[in-house]
């Protein structure tokens, strides 16, 4: 008898070993997510925090620790650019302890460390006024070789997990092995004790009966309590609810009525639901000839404040009027903001054609690393898919420059 309550309590405490490993994974994810929309908004400082959450839950995580190193890297050169040097080894520090082997981490580290305090060794023929070339170059490498280990990681996502599946299943059955082995050990003690043990057991089997007893009276009492204030609550929201959509009914009917075009009526509304607008629009006027009502309807929305709506909206204009589309891609491609230079890149890029080619060339040294990749990939695409719409001359130049870049920089397009 006493075998059974060990071999439960074994089986109960590994549901909950293994329920607490799968809820600290679960939070690791959590975390990373949140950490990669902060990365993608800009907010690196908000996203290391995130991240290393999610490599403290979950530390043998590759995809978790290589992009926090890579987020540490770029925070760090940053501040390494702005003149704030000890920050900036503050970020290469942390780098180099979740990455002790990465090599081009301790070598960026190690020139940081000598700017800091002269005189410690650290890389061999290096002067201080050389120091921002040498960590430029070693940055572009190391992002790089840090992209394919974070693209190997998404990319092995279900292995990985199959992997750490296995290695659990497998210390899960080493312990209960050594639990069983302890149990047999001590089986000649539970022969001399089963009488009392099975009293004991037959008190406290009927003792919990009865405690199950009382608590299902109690929880039967206290939901049907519960049902009916909820009833009631349910009730008044359902009320609330109703009047609400009434009001609602009747304002979005008057606006509908008033407004003079498209634009009016999602003006205020969420981005998605602007971007949304530019899409249906662009569906309608797939057979417009009349170019003056296509900008009519376009128009309202290039001076949306939203990058990817302005994107979308010059890009359908493009076919109208691409004077004035080119006019705003390239204003957008110039701008400091790197959400904005992005969206005219893929707006630019989904157009592809001879003078939008030209546009994207020129942004092709774009120092934001995302904005440079998509750059590269839209050519890359045009020049083997629509080879034929190119003068031999432009094309012949957008071929040389990324062959260029691919062996001088080392991209992988």
């Amino acid at each position: 008898m006493k075998k059974r309550i060990n071999l439960g309590a074994i089986v109960g405490l590994l549901i909950s070993l293994s329920t607490l490993g799968y809820a600290a994974s679960d939070s690791a994810e959590k975390y990373f997510e949140s950490g990669l929309q902060k990365y993608i908004k800009g907010d690196a400082v908000a996203s290391i925090k995130e991240l290393e959450d999610a490599v403290r839950y979950d530390k043998g995580n590759a995809k978790y620790k290589n992009f926090l190193v890579k987020v540490l890297v770029e925070k760090g050169s940053e501040f390494y650019l702005q003149k704030k040097t000890k920050e900036a080894f503050s970020c290469f520090e942390k780098a180099r302890q979740y990455d002790p082997d990465n090599k081009k981490v301790n070598d960026m580290y190690s020139v940081l460390k000598k700017e800091l305090f002269p005189g410690t060794n650290t890389i061999e023929n290096i002067s201080p006024k050389e120091n921002t070339e040498v960590l430029s170059k070693m940055l572009a490498e190391f992002q790089k070789t840090q992209q394919q280990l974070i693209d190997k990681s998404f990319g092995n996502k279900d292995q990985t997990l199959k992997g750490v599946l296995d290695k659990s299943s497998e210390e899960r059955q080493q312990f209960l092995n050594y639990l069983m082995k302890r149990d047999d050990d001590i089986k000649n003690v539970i022969k001399d004790s089963q009488n009392v043990v099975t009293r004991n057991f037959n008190s406290a089997i009927i003792m919990f009966i009865l405690g199950i007893i009382a608590v299902t009276a109690g929880l039967v009492y206290f939901s049907f309590k519960l049902s009916a204030k909820r009833e009631a609550s349910f009730l008044q929201h359902q009320e609330k609810i109703l009047l609400s959509m009434v009001k609602n009914t009747e304002v979005n009917t008057n606006k509908m009525l008033s407004a003079s075009s498209p634009f009016e009526l999602i003006e205020g509304s969420h981005p998605k639901n602007r971007v949304k607008g530019v899409e249906i629009i662009e569906a309608e006027l797939v057979d417009e000839v009349d170019y003056e009502v296509a900008q009519r309807l376009l128009v309202p929305f290039l001076e949306d404040k939203d990058y990817k709506v302005r994107a979308n909206a010059a890009k359908t204009l493009y076919k109208y009027n691409h004077e004035k589309a080119l006019e705003i891609l390239k204003s957008m491609g110039k701008s400091k903001e790197r959400f904005e230079r992005l969206n005219a890149v893929f707006a630019l890029g989904e157009i592809g054609d001879a003078e939008t080619s030209k546009i994207l060339l020129s942004l092709i040294e774009d120092n934001d690393y995302h904005v440079k990749r998509n750059v590269l990939k839209f050519l890359q695409r045009t020049i083997k898919t629509k080879k034929e719409i190119f003068q031999e001359e432009l094309f012949e130049k957008i071929s040389k420059k990324l062959t260029e870049i691919k062996i001088k920089e080392g991209w992988i397009i």
